[in-house]
């Protein structure tokens, strides 16, 4: 007779305390929840790689200086959304910043952000974009802002 069942070597379960009847309900329950999380699961994983693969192939760019909480905000929404970006660190290279403000049309502040060579402005301007629903589109591609 078996004493216990054996799913890995640090969980076992004992026959005796589970009893007949929580046997079948386990073995019920895993042969319904597994193929629903495994399916899920993998749902989920490609359903992110999509979005990312849309989004990494949007040329995005953000002038920042390295303390600066509203370039923080904009780096972790765009990092959220799966779009990955290039920093430009203005905060030591005048050369850097007069080019960001004549990128930005006179724009001084940081964050300044590009979405394919197109000026979307600072960390506001971003956050209205994503709360208008049109920053998905933008980062696909689809829309100007």
């Amino acid at each position: 007779m078996l004493s216990c069942l054996t799913f890995s070597s640090s969980q076992v379960l004992h026959l005796p305390l589970l009893g007949i009847i929580g046997i079948v309900r386990l073995c019920l329950n895993v042969r319904i929840i597994l193929p629903v999380l495994i399916i899920w699961g993998g749902y989920v994983y490609f359903n992110q790689q999509s979005i990312q693969q849309e989004y990494t192939m949007q040329k995005i760019e953000i002038y920042s200086k390295t303390v600066c909480p509203y370039c923080v905000r904009a780096k972790n929404l765009l990092t959220k959304k799966g779009a990955t970006y290039t920093e430009i660190d203005i905060s030591q290279d005048s050369e850097l910043r007069d080019s960001m403000i004549k990128r930005a049309n006179g724009r001084q502040t940081v964050p300044q952000i590009f979405i394919n060579d197109q000026h979307i402005g600072g960390c506001d301007d971003l956050y209205a974009l994503e709360a208008a629903g049109k920053l998905d589109d933008l980062l696909k591609g689809l829309s100007h802002a």
